[in-house]
């Protein structure tokens, strides 16, 4: 069945229109299983006497309708999925703050060299992919918490928590990350041994501080994800249970029906019998 929905435009509308529009399909009443297909399409002004109005449309988007808590399972699946990427983005953060400490170990020997040089290269090549893994990251959680708010899933307290405790504090990261490449760059143009371990130390520290952030984001995200599969665990056993009780009153509502019917019906006189003399 096709339902057209109207959008309205904007009073100020011009040649070109931007705006968003938010479909609720609940009134629709999809079941599981069924695929939604969504396009759009506009009608330009030209007057019918010009052969008018135009039509546009959109390629055709689908969308399967599962179930709450099966979307739910996946999105946990993801966010498992991410929380193990990040643990390796953590490892990589371990080792470039390493060879920085390799590099801040020789020059305090006294000593301006190649492996030095390499070392704090090596320290910020791989600066630059922990910064992208938490950019990812953060991306990631937050499409999912819009996912979450779309599809009704969860509530307003579990979405707020995932934004603020954990894309929030790694959106904040994220200028850290920048902070110490800008650091680690700014030693290229140094010769003074003493200086380049004064510039290493505290580079780091740096390293060290976004480090044990990252832990406790960590943390954060181990937390929540426990804490919506436990959710949706007893949202699960809730429904089993009802459906459950709805079989049991079936059945028992069955049975007693049975016991108001005779067990023996009324004998019947044969076609054509007279009744008693």
């Amino acid at each position: 069945n096709m339902v057209a929905v109207a959008v309205a435009l904007p009073p100020d509308a011009r040649r070109e229109v931007d705006l968003s529009h938010e479909l609720n399909i609940e009134p629709m009443k999809f079941q599981p299983n069924q695929t939604l297909y969504v396009s759009a399409y506009g009608d330009d002004t030209l007057p019918a006497s010009f052969g008018g109005p135009n039509r546009g449309q959109s390629g055709t988007m689908s969308f399967t309708v599962v179930k709450p808590e099966d979307l739910m399972e996946d999105l946990i699946r993801r966010q498992k999925e991410l929380r193990l990427e990040f643990i390796q983005a953590m490892a990589l953060q371990e080792s470039a703050r390493a060879r920085t400490s390799i590099a801040a170990a020789i020059f305090a020997s006294g000593k301006v060299d190649a492996e030095s040089r390499r070392e704090l290269a090596s320290s910020a090549s791989a600066q630059a992919s922990v910064g992208a893994e938490i950019a990812k990251a953060a991306d990631t959680l937050a499409a999912i918490v819009e996912e979450m708010k779309y599809n009704r899933i969860g509530t307003d307290t579990e979405r707020e928590q995932i934004r603020s405790g954990v894309v929030q504090p790694l959106r904040d990261s994220q200028e850290s990350v920048r902070r110490i490449r800008a650091a680690l760059g700014a030693t290229q143009g140094v010769e003074a041994v003493a200086e380049l371990k004064r510039q290493a130390q505290a580079v780091e520290g740096l390293q060290k501080d976004l480090l044990a952030r990252m832990d406790e984001i960590l943390q954060r995200m181990t937390k929540l994800e426990s804490k919506q599969e436990m959710a949706n665990k007893l949202q699960l056993i809730i429904q089993w249970s009802q459906e459950l009780l709805d079989i049991m009153k079936k059945k028992q509502e069955a049975e007693t029906g049975n016991v108001f019917e005779p067990a023996t019906k009324p004998a019947r006189s044969p076609p054509g019998a007279g009744g008693p003399r």
